[in-house]
């Protein structure tokens, strides 16, 4: 805000310091954010995306919502939403986001999986392998035993830190055949 009605670092970084005293961020830190409000490539103003508009703010949808709240000015949000046939959503989680070239390759796999299958199905699965892969975190914890330590009756018991979450992770990879006999 203050960047958009043209006033500098300094300036700014005093109307911060009078507001926040001791909680303000130093000098060099405001300097570092009007540099990169005034970069083009940084700025504030929202990129164009592709997929859902940017905005759905249209005549169209002004003069909806208009005409339903003047015929009852107490009306809420969700009637409003109701009345122009929307209802609120949870976003889909898809485990990750193809580009279109990367699903092109994955049908093209997959109708080479089916026309080989069609080709020759006496031991089509037998030739193939499964795989998977994931982080998992580990840790290593101490056993009583091996934190037990002896003490005079005199001195207090001593204390050791709580186990961290985890001391790192690996990746862990697996691979099946596909008819692998669970028996």
């Amino acid at each position: 805000m203050f960047t958009r009605k043209g006033l500098n670092a300094t300036e700014i970084s005093k109307k911060l310091d009078n507001v926040y005293k001791d909680s303000a961020p130093c000098y060099r830190t405001v300097a570092k954010w009007v540099a990169e409000f005034k970069d083009p490539e940084h700025g504030f103003e929202d990129l164009t995306r592709i997929g859902r508009p940017s905005t759905v703010t249209t005549a169209e949808n002004i003069e909806a919502v208009e005409w339903i709240v003047m015929r009852d000015r107490r009306i809420s949000v969700r009637r409003v939403a109701y009345e122009l046939g929307m209802k609120k959503v949870s976003t889909r989680w898809v485990p990750k986001l193809l580009t279109p070239i990367q699903r092109t390759n994955r049908v093209d796999c997959c109708q080479e999986l089916l026309q080989e299958s069609e080709e020759s199905p006496i031991n089509f699965y037998d030739r193939i392998v499964t795989g998977d892969e994931t982080w998992v975190y580990y840790y290593d914890p101490l056993s009583q035993y091996e934190t037990k330590m002896r003490k005079r009756s005199s001195e207090e018991t001593p204390t050791r830190l709580r186990q961290a979450r985890s001391a790192g992770k690996i990746m862990m990879v697996v691979f099946w055949p596909a008819t692998w006999n669970y028996d």
